[in-house]
């Protein structure tokens, strides 16, 4: 069923991106093997199945390569996201935000 998702996302993106987390790591993910995955549907087709089927049997034989380059991409940005608290443009700029916010609930 992980499979149902990850088609899903994409076609809802618009709608679901400011509301799921996880939904700009998937693209990314996808995009990495986007041609591979391509090639594999082509020759699916060929072969003869439909044109969802060849998708659906396509993307589940991507799966174990799509969840280690998830699991890849996660410690990617966390590395990313430990970084830039460390920076010190970063820390101004989200303490500004945070003084902005205060200063809302204030009023």
């Amino acid at each position: 069923m992980i499979i149902v998702g990850i088609y899903l996302s994409r076609e809802n993106k618009a709608d679901d991106d400011d509301l799921n987390p996880w939904s700009r790591i998937l693209d990314e993910a996808q995009e990495r093997h986007e041609v591979q995955l391509n090639a594999l549907f082509d020759e699916y087709e060929r072969n003869g199945d439909s044109e969802n089927v060849a998708h659906l049997k396509a993307q589940n034989t991507f799966l174990p390569l799509y969840r280690k380059e998830l699991t890849k991409l996660l410690l990617e940005y966390l590395q990313w996201m430990r970084a830039m608290k460390k920076d010190y443009t970063f820390q101004k700029v989200t303490e500004t935000q945070i003084t902005k916010i205060r200063m809302v609930f204030i009023s």
